[in-house]
């Protein structure tokens, strides 16, 4: 590889480089840096001819990065974040910022927390936008594309690059409709639960979820009847038949009277894995202010949601 002259070179081609790297399209690339197409094309072409190196090919499934770029791109990602870290504002002005805050989450999280942030900050932060996501299970990979900020659910052990906040701590409750025959009971037993017909809210359409795991050490199989990969349908779905779901108690008792639900309780303990919803990110971009203060006010946010929702 010919020597490079960094006093002559221009650092803005990192930045087309990365985005190239990160949506493997020059049109994407141009639209995420707000920059014309054939700008981002030219921009491509001087890094080629600095770097000795095509850095990308046509292929079917967009633009293939060579071995080249591979080495490359992890050390010019982080340079990158690093210089947008050092070059952030000391201080953060919630009233007067224009910061996006990405967001990968469930539709669940959206449906309890969303509204009272969207209120809080329309008082408190009104120039702030939140964007959100579904997960699609590759959350530690967004975060380090850097396509989103932070991402909320249930996490267990992250590399050591993430932060994980505790947002929520809950328990798990059966719900059904009111006047399910379940519901008549004093208590509802082991037996009584897996005999029951349940709908499973599967994000990613796995056909187990975390209660199954915790009914097979005991020989117990459920009878899963639905599977969703959103969870704003199964109120509804719940509230006209008689099908079972296992939901957090504070999500339960918010739709509780809306839909005429009955909660019950469990017959067995849930997992503490699944009782914790994290917000989790970068561990240095979480340095910045603006993410100190977000992070922050969600956390106070969904704490005031066990004082709301019961």
């Amino acid at each position: 590889m010919h020597n490079m002259n960094l006093n002559a070179f221009d650092l803005n081609l990192l930045r087309v480089f990365d985005a190239v790297m990160r949506y493997r399209n020059v049109s994407k690339a141009a639209d995420a840096l707000y920059l014309s197409q054939p700008a981002a094309s030219h921009a491509l072409s001087r890094l080629r001819h600095a770097l000795n190196d095509e850095l990308f090919v046509k292929s079917p499934n967009g633009m293939k990065p060579t071995s080249r770029a591979l080495d490359i791109a992890p050390a010019v990602s982080k340079a990158l974040a690093e210089l947008s870290q050092a070059l952030a504002p000391a201080t953060f002005d919630p009233s007067t910022s224009e910061v996006t805050i990405r967001l990968a989450t469930h539709d669940y999280f959206v449906a309890l927390a969303m509204p009272k942030l969207a209120h809080y900050l329309s008082l408190h932060a009104p120039n702030m936008s939140i964007t959100t996501r579904p997960m699609e299970g590759r959350a530690i990979e967004l975060l380090d594309d850097q396509q989103i900020d932070i991402a909320i659910s249930a996490f267990g052990d992250l590399p050591e690059r993430i932060e994980k906040v505790t947002l929520i701590e809950d328990d798990y409750v059966c719900v059904m409709r009111g006047g399910h025959p379940l519901s008549h009971y004093d208590e509802l037993t082991l037996q009584r639960y897996v005999e029951g017909r349940h709908l499973l809210i599967s994000p990613k359409g796995d056909v187990r979820g975390f209660v199954d795991d915790m009914l097979m050490p005991l020989g117990l199989k459920r009878h899963v009847a639905l599977i969703i990969n959103q969870f704003s349908p199964a109120p509804d779905i719940i509230s006209t038949s008689d099908l079972l779901v296992t939901l957090p108690r504070h999500i339960a008792n918010k739709y509780k009277s809306k839909y005429d639900l009955a909660i019950v309780e469990l017959p067995f303990e849930s997992n503490v894995d699944y009782t914790k919803t994290h917000a989790i990110f970068n561990r240095k971009l979480g340095q910045s202010a603006s993410m100190k203060w977000f992070v922050d006010t969600l956390g106070k946010l969904c704490e005031g949601l066990f004082l709301d929702n019961g």
